[in-house]
């Protein structure tokens, strides 16, 4: 909850009461999608998905999980959550992701408004 309250500070509140034309006037977007683990990593016994992106359709947020082992050599795993603007899972497709975040892109364009899409990854991780 502090985490949502602390989105809402930075970027304004979200759900129905938030105004439909506050999107034409963001300039940065924040954009994550998970990519599945490789089956070399799912093969690997020791590695675990540590990455659970949450989506809340005005924003998402990615749960990563931490393994630790105490001083006392006793377990834990830690939570550490970070909220983007939107957040895909790695069952999302190209068209879903391009439709919730790139389609309102195109009629600006052709307004004579400038955008950009800037996508960063590693190969083969689906920047596509």
């Amino acid at each position: 909850e502090d985490n949502d309250r602390a989105y809402e500070l930075e970027v304004g509140p979200s759900g129905p009461n938030r105004d439909a034309g506050a999107d034409d006037e963001m300039r940065i977007r924040v954009v994550v999608r998970k990519r599945p683990m490789s089956r070399k990593e799912a093969a690997t016994k020791d590695d675990i998905d540590v990455i659970h992106p949450l989506d809340y359709d005005s924003y998402g947020k990615i749960m990563v999980y931490q393994p630790k082992t105490r001083v006392d050599l006793t377990k834990e795993v830690e939570t550490i959550p970070f909220a983007f603007d939107n957040a895909f899972d790695e069952s999302a497709n190209n068209v879903d992701i391009y439709e919730r975040t790139v389609s309102g892109l195109v009629p600006a364009v052709f307004d004579g408004k400038f955008c950009n899409v800037f996508a960063y990854g590693q190969t083969s991780a689906g920047k596509t």
